[in-house]
């Protein structure tokens, strides 16, 4: 995941991204993917 910063008409907004086999995952998709892969892997042994 990365995030990148984009400014519109003088307003900053943040862009979460996530790059995966060719596709570019974006915004509340991109975030909710990295929330469910930290519960996946945050509760192994």
């Amino acid at each position: 995941l990365r995030e990148e910063f984009y400014v519109i008409e003088g307003t900053q907004y943040r862009a979460s991204i996530f790059d995966y086999k060719g596709y570019v995952i974006w915004g509340a998709t991109a975030r909710i993917l990295k929330q469910l892969l930290d519960l996946v892997f945050s509760n192994r042994p």
